[in-house]
Order: C-alpha cells, then structure tokens, then sequence
C-alpha cells in the first residue's frame, strides 16, 4: 500500500494518460482512498514522501496483508504498480464500479465524509 501512495505523489503517475481497460479520464491523477489517510512531505525525494499511513486510525503495519478494493486495471499493472503486488486477487462480478459509486451517492453521510481529507502535506520533520 505504501508503495502505491508513494507512486501516487509522482509526476510521471499523476500525469500518466492512457485508454481502454473502461478508463474514461484522460490521466491517471492521485490515488483515491478511503479508510486510510496519508501524510507526505512533497519536497521530499521520490519513494520518500509518504511520513506516514494510518490505516482505520491505526499506524500502518507493513508486515500485515491488508484487504484493498480497487480497479481491475491496477490489479493488471496498469497505474498504480504497488497495487499489483497483491497476493490474492479476488474480481467482483457482474458489478461494475459505477452502481457501487451510484449506491454510496444516497447515503449522505458518505457522500458528507467524502470531504473529509485523506492527504496531508507536511515537512518530514513535523510529528505525526
């Protein structure tokens, strides 16, 4: 996971535009998350901005498997490469991310929690 937020902060991710795989943006842009909350210093090098990860209010234990929901196409390698790197791939189907998306939208408190940041930029040697 880490390595997926850490590619996340990197123009070449952020940047990257691609087609097909049901993509309908024109770029990559950064990760999305929920349940987890990132703190990074940007001006910090590459593969060292992530400060810290807390996971469900917990600090991240990278010795744990974690269960993560994303896009088929990242579990392809295409994208985020750290999220490929899963040891069990499970595929959901026949849902298609737009009816989940479409479901979350009438719950309001999601949709109110949507607002709430999952990204924090702050100098490495600020404390957690």
């Amino acid at each position: 996971m880490k390595q997926a937020f850490e590619e996340s902060l990197l123009p070449e991710f952020i940047g990257l535009a691609f087609h097909g795989f049901g993509f309908r943006g024109k770029v990559l842009g950064r990760l999305c998350t929920d349940g987890a909350e990132v703190v990074f210093d940007p001006a910090a090098p590459p593969y060292s901005r992530v400060i810290g990860v807390r996971v469900n209010g917990e600090p991240l234990d990278e010795a744990r498997a974690y269960t993560v929901g994303t896009l088929d196409m990242f579990t392809f390698g295409i994208g985020y490469v750290g999220l490929k790197q899963g040891r069990v791939v499970r595929y959901f189907l026949p849902e298609f991310i737009r009816d989940l998306l479409a479901e979350a939208l009438v719950d309001h408190r999601a949709v109110a929690d949507c607002l709430r940041p999952r990204w924090t930029e702050r100098a490495a040697s600020a404390a957690l």
